[in-house]
């Protein structure tokens, strides 16, 4: 699932990326990863409110990520 949500978004579907990508995040809530797939797929779609919610749920479960300081950049 996480990688048909890759493909998708690589291809430039992003509507059906997000939708694989919240089917994963279903399957796996605790998954940082899937968080910040997620909120790169809503910030493409325009929505920024869903985006930030996911990229603030990333940096819950991933705070110390290499890429962290670019999301809390992000936030502010």
């Amino acid at each position: 699932m996480f990688a048909d949500a890759q493909a998708l978004f690589s291809s430039g579907d992003t509507a059906k990326a997000a939708a694989r990508y919240e089917e994963a995040a279903h399957l796996r809530p605790d998954s940082a990863l899937v968080h910040r797939e997620l909120g790169k797929c809503y910030s493409r779609l325009g929505q920024r409110a869903r985006s930030q919610q996911e990229y603030r749920r990333y940096l819950e479960l991933a705070p110390d990520a290499t890429d962290a300081a670019f999301y809390r950049s992000i936030l502010t």
